[in-house]
């Protein structure tokens, strides 16, 4: 202070000085008053609708939120359904206004994208004009990492980290961890590996969905996976904000069948036994966890076979299209393709129809 003085620093700015100053905390080291607004806003967020993301599922869609900077495991067994349901999921969040990036590691884009078009069309051939409709639809907000096999985490990571500053995408799929070059066994391999995801995640506030698989054990006689049967390391479950485990009831399905067949041949016990049998959900959603929300539950759910759509007891039974049915032009077909309005036949309406005429060829 005395060579403050004697330099001719006035009193009021020695003052003002002690005032002013701050102590050298660690960066990380905050006042919980420092997130006071942050609080606010998880009770009364902005337009009363609390950020992020929601199923496309009336009966647990508001109870359920994929929120920034989080990652969301959905687990369950080989031929469940989980990644043809987070599709699902995934065309819904497009229309909420998610901008998406999906490395699907285990399928061509080009099926994926067959199935994603089914599933916002609501239906199951569409005319290669509607295909080019909802394909335009999707290209307005879904990029996909265009591999199939084995990819490292790091890899993923930076053209995800590209995605997020080029194109601004919020929403991001891994599917699955089995392709992600480590060894079932490799429990610290795998430890590593999600920790990586949860921090870029946190750290770009974005979602990041993984896709894992379940063990087989069936402890409670249910089927339906828990939080405990992720299969791999603990850690997986453990760092995942939320883990969405489905469940495929081949009992029910097996029993359609054999139901189906007697009703086909006039059994009429057979035919109300159908009826009850279509009150049944084939499909479990168990919510095994949601770390910020404040409900966890099962829901059952019911697939359509011809979109891939599914719906809850709330929702329609003959599901919903994600935009309006364009009408379609005339084909104009020839031995060597087709063309609508001009343009060759993409490789998704190739998929649809791969050697036949669709609906207007002529």
């Amino acid at each position: 202070m005395n060579a403050c003085r004697q330099a001719g620093v006035s009193a009021e700015d020695i003052a003002a000085c002690f005032v002013n100053a701050r102590t050298l905390d660690p960066e990380e080291l905050r006042r919980a008053s420092a997130f006071t607004d942050g609080v606010i806003a998880l009770f009364w967020p902005s337009g009363d609708v609390e950020p992020g993301y929601r199923l496309p599922f009336a009966k647990i869609g508001h109870k359920l939120v994929f929120r920034p900077g989080e990652l969301s495991v959905w687990t369950g067994p080989s031929g469940a359904g989980k990644s043809q349901l987070l599709s699902h999921a995934l065309v819904a969040m497009g229309e909420q206004g998610a901008r998406a990036c999906i490395a699907s590691l285990e399928m061509a884009p080009r099926q994926m994208l067959k199935r994603m078009v089914k599933q916002a069309g609501n239906t199951d051939r569409p005319p290669e004009a509607y295909i080019r409709q909802v394909m335009g639809w999707l290209d307005s907000w879904l990029w996909v990492f265009a591999l199939v096999g084995k990819s490292g985490v790091g890899a993923i990571l930076d053209v995800f980290e590209y995605a997020r500053c080029r194109y601004d995408c919020d929403v991001f799929v891994i599917d699955s961890l089995m392709r992600l070059g480590i060894g079932a066994e490799d429990y610290d391999g795998q430890e590593k590996a999600v920790f990586a995801l949860v921090s870029w995640a946190i750290e770009r506030g974005v979602h990041l969905h993984l896709v894992a698989h379940a063990r087989k054990a069936d402890r409670q006689g249910t089927g339906v996976p828990e939080l405990e049967d992720i299969k791999g390391t603990s850690e997986i479950g453990a760092n995942a904000f939320n883990i969405l485990a489905v469940w495929r009831n081949r009992k029910i399905e097996d029993e359609i069948t054999r139901q189906s067949e007697r009703a086909d041949k006039g059994d009429a016990g057979a035919a109300e036994k159908l009826r009850e049998l279509a009150d049944m959900p084939p499909v479990v959603l168990n919510v095994a966890k949601q770390r910020n929300g404040d409900w966890e539950g099962k829901c059952g759910l019911w697939f359509d076979q011809t979109s891939y759509q599914y719906r809850s007891a709330h929702d329609g039974r003959h599901g919903r299209s994600y935009l309006p049915h364009k009408p379609a032009g005339r084909c104009r077909r020839r031995r060597a393709g087709c063309r609508v309005g001009g343009q060759p036949m993409t490789a998704a309406a190739v998929l649809f129809w791969p050697n036949s005429k669709q609906p207007g060829c002529a």
